[in-house]
């Protein structure tokens, strides 16, 4: 029962452990102190950023000050589910049609 009760809290352990982190700074728009701003957030992989609302990502800069409100997280998340799911040409393809991780016409 001891050994069992081991493995548990071993498996436990591991299911609720840390997130191992993704560079966000991949995501064009993100440099060093976005990634800092997201990870603060508890942001730290392409899939939570996926899942992350624009509008959250905004309210989030939005909380951060005034030289973070410029920035535009709109493609943010689309970039995020292209690497989570490993669709890396697509990725390629998006970015380069952004500029700062804004679309450009």
């Amino acid at each position: 029962a001891l050994t069992e009760k081991a493995t548990l809290s071993e498996a436990l352990a591991k299911a609720s452990g840390p997130v191992k982190p993704d560079n966000l700074q991949v995501i064009e728009g993100i440099g060093p102190k976005l990634e800092e701003i997201l990870n603060g957030q508890r942001i730290y992989t392409f899939r939570q950023l996926a899942d992350s609302p624009v509008s959250l990502l905004q309210s989030i800069l939005d909380g951060a000050g005034e030289a973070y409100r410029i920035h535009d997280p709109a493609t943010w998340p689309e970039q995020a589910r292209l690497l989570s799911e490993g669709k890396l040409e697509a990725f390629e393809k998006l970015t380069e049609e952004l500029k700062g991780g804004r679309r450009v016409d």
